[in-house]
Formats: structure tokens, C-alpha cells, sequence
């Protein structure tokens, strides 16, 4: 769609991938000395790449696969092929989901999906909650984690301090892969003094995370 953040509009009939192969990622990350690989299971625009019984809107209402297909699944089945460790990304920002104007209704929704994705494929050495865009809006994050540790009870989680002030791994800041050198490992949030190491995150391309007809150029 040649865009960064999607808004919810996108029609399922344009994800129909005719080269999809899961173990050539798989087989990249570890070349490039990857221990673990994050899949984005459902990102701001909640297109989710795996079926889900809270939405029609992902692969399910897709031509990929007849609309049988599963990328979550494939992913974790290349990952435990190849010895490497799996885990996702599921954003709490929805900007398809008409539900999530009711705060209450879209944590049933979003705790519903973790238990689906916690469940269903192994275990997963992270699950990554993305801030971005949730500016204003309520979540239940304390359901959601009991959701999560009922199935996966040694799951890393990362998420920003000020977004979930009791996850395992925090945002190093900024997306450059890089970390200053005064980079505490130790946060204090809510007079609870925690270990949590930072996770530096950046896209392969210049300032770009996803697929793009012409890439930028520095």
C-alpha cells in the first residue's frame, strides 16, 4: 500500500503474497546472528496475519490460501525448524476495530487475541506491546498479561515504561539501534526497583519499516 502505518481501510483482497517462504527469513535473521524472530501478528491498521475468531479483517478474508492460510503458524513452524526461537508482536492500537472506542469492549476483544496467539503456536520467547498511537485511550494491561501468563509464563515482555511499568525488557529510546552509553539497566516505576535491559530497535531500510515500491535514499 506504500505506507508505514495503515488505516484500517485496506481491503484483505490486496495480502495474496505469491512468494511467500518463511524459512528464507528464518534462514536471514540467523545468518545475521539473530537468536529469536518477532513476527508482527497484527499491527496498528489490525489487519491480523493469523485467523482469529474476534475479526473477519486479516488473512481469513483474504485470497491468500483461500483464506485458510495462517502466517503466524508458518512462521513458528520455520523457526522451530530451524532452531531459532519465536515470538510476536500484537499492537493494542486498532484503527480498524470498531470496538476499540469502548474501552472495556476492545480489552475483551485484545485479551481474547493474546490468548489465541499464547495458545496456539508453542512457545513464544516475546510478545511485544507497541505504544504508538494509544495516546488518550485506557488499556487493561493487567488482563492482559494474566491472559499471556496463564499460557506462556516465561515469555520475555517488552513494552515502554510509561505503558507497562512491569514488563521484562523496556524501549531503548529511539529506533536507530543504538543505546547511549548511560543506558541503566535498572528502572525504578512505581517504587518497584526492576531489571530490565533495554531492546534497541531499527529498520533495515532508511527509516522505513515496511515494503516500499521505491525506497528512500539517505
Amino acid at each position: 500500500m506504500d505506507r508505514e502505518w495503515g488505516d484500517g481501510k485496506a481491503d484483505p483482497a490486496v495480502f495474496n503474497p505469491a512468494q511467500f517462504d518463511p524459512e528464507q527469513w528464518v534462514r536471514a535473521a540467523q545468518a545475521a546472528g539473530a537468536k529469536y524472530l518477532v513476527l508482527v501478528a497484527k499491527h496498528h491498521d489490525g489487519f491480523c496475519l493469523f485467523p482469529t475468531r474476534e475479526t473477519k479483517y486479516g488473512v481469513a478474508s483474504s485470497p491468500w490460501r483461500n483464506g485458510q492460510g495462517d502466517v503466524v503458524r508458518e512462521v513458528a513452524a520455520a523457526c522451530r525448524k530451524h532452531g531459532l526461537r519465536f515470538g510476536v508482536y500484537l499492537s493494542p492500537w486498532d484503527r480498524h476495530e470498531p470496538v476499540y472506542k469502548d474501552a472495556a469492549a476492545y480489552d475483551t476483544h485484545y485479551a481474547h487475541q493474546v490468548e489465541e496467539l499464547a495458545s496456539r503456536y508453542g512457545e513464544l520467547t516475546e510478545f511485544w506491546l507497541d505504544g504508538a498511537g494509544s495516546e488518550g485511550h485506557v488499556y487493561d494491561f493487567t488482563r492482559y498479561i494474566r491472559t499471556l501468563r496463564t499460557y506462556q509464563p516465561n515469555t520475555m515482555i517488552f513494552a515502554d515504561v510509561g505503558l507497562l511499568p512491569y514488563a521484562d525488557i523496556r524501549w531503548v529510546g529511539n529506533e536507530d539501534g543504538t543505546a547511549n552509553e548511560e543506558n541503566w539497566n535498572v528502572v525504578d516505576a512505581y517504587q518497584i526497583l526492576r531489571w530490565r535491559p533495554a531492546e534497541a530497535d531499527t529498520p533495515l531500510r532508511d527509516g522505513q519499516w515496511f515494503w516500499h515500491p521505491t525506497p528512500r535514499t539517505s
